[in-house]
């Protein structure tokens, strides 16, 4: 996909499962951008501040260090403009910043989604499979206080 000049969205929990998948893509170093947004993004600091607790704390801080951590508005309207793999909460795509970039992606047949979560029924999930549009609210684009 990214070969081809795509972008691949991969909707994560923001617990665990994200932090899963960032270590696969620093293991397997493909030498593309990837983007990490969101909970994730939190949730894989305040992990980097308890290594102890994890089996390899190293591959997890290289995956940080390495791949683009989007900080914000001006981050997120850019990311998805180049080829690469966006890891972004949440993983059911109810909410979070995986819906924006559902809303930005989902019409270009270049681009995937690439669902690595578990997936409860009735969720957005099976729209995509069904090949259905998704009815997507509006995002805010301004500052939040």
């Amino acid at each position: 996909v990214v070969d081809a000049g795509g972008t691949v969205l991969v909707p994560a929990f923001s617990i665990a499962r994200g932090q899963e998948i960032m270590m696969v893509l620093a293991e397997k170093d493909l030498g593309v951008p990837v983007a990490i947004d969101g909970m994730i993004r939190d949730v894989t600091e305040i992990m980097l501040e308890n290594k102890k607790y994890l089996k390899r704390p190293e591959l997890l801080a290289k995956a940080y260090r390495e791949f683009k951590i989007v900080r914000g508005w001006k981050d997120r309207n850019q990311v998805w403009k180049k080829p690469g793999v966006i890891i972004a909460s949440a993983g059911m795509l109810k909410g979070g910043p995986s819906l924006y970039y559902l809303k930005k992606l989902g019409d270009n047949p270049k681009n995937a989604i690439v669902l690595v979560s578990f997936q409860a029924p009735g969720r957005a999930w099976e729209n995509l499979c069904l090949g259905q549009l998704l009815s997507l609210p509006p995002f805010p684009l301004g500052r939040r206080g």
